[in-house]
């Protein structure tokens, strides 16, 4: 399983694909929202991980309520302890979601709308997680 650094360096690493194809190919701003929530899970998982008694997604079986999903667990705890987080990730979620799913996405969600996912959203998980969990969650 990803320790904390690992998860932080994921989340950048989607963090500037996602940047990148908003800057570059905003034709490909439905993967650039998809990203940005990958992003955000990442940072999720960072925190988690970082916390003895919450611990990874993965390995949280036996937290997790019987057959919950995954996406579910994860947006649940983020509600019970970043609540500030939850609504930009859960806003995140559903676009990216809404995305993968729709057969014209990018009529779905414009370039303003999109950079607002990939550029306040994400920011705004980041900085609630950062205060909830105590952490920074920047890497230089």
């Amino acid at each position: 399983m990803a320790d904390l650094i690992s998860h932080i360096e994921q989340a950048r690493h989607n963090e500037k694909c996602a940047n990148y194809l908003l800057e570059n190919a905003p034709e490909f701003r439905d993967w650039a929202i998809t990203a940005a929530f990958y992003a955000a899970v990442h940072l999720v998982e960072a925190c988690f991980t970082s916390q003895g008694d919450i611990g990874h997604t993965e390995t949280a079986l036996e937290r997790r309520a019987k057959d919950e999903e995954k996406h579910r667990y994860r947006a649940r705890k983020v509600k019970e302890l970043a609540h500030g987080a939850y609504d930009s990730y859960r806003g995140l979620y559903e676009a990216s979601s809404n995305v993968r799913y729709l057969t014209k996405p990018i009529e779905y969600y414009d370039e303003e709308a999109a950079r607002k996912f990939v550029r306040k959203h994400l920011f705004n998980v980041r900085t609630e997680l950062e205060k909830a969990f105590g952490l920074n969650l920047t890497i230089s």
